[in-house]
């Protein structure tokens, strides 16, 4: 695995778990060149944030019925 293929696992592994990205790898990316911040603006939802939209779907079909 290249070396920066595991700078971004590792970030991605701490982001999807909610957890600040250490130091020493925030490092290790800026010496690759690797801009950190670009996964953080996540394009995919989280299961919170469908589960919210599931809840307000149900709410609605409730006051319709």
């Amino acid at each position: 695995m290249h070396l920066r293929e595991r700078v971004l696992g590792l970030a991605r592994r701490h982001l999807n778990k909610g957890e600040p990205i250490p130091a020493d790898l925030l490092a290790q990316a800026d010496s690759l060149g690797i801009l950190l911040s670009e996964l953080e603006q996540s394009t995919n939802p989280t299961t919170e944030e469908l589960a919210k939209k599931e809840r307000k779907l149900w709410q609605t079909l409730e006051r319709i019925t």
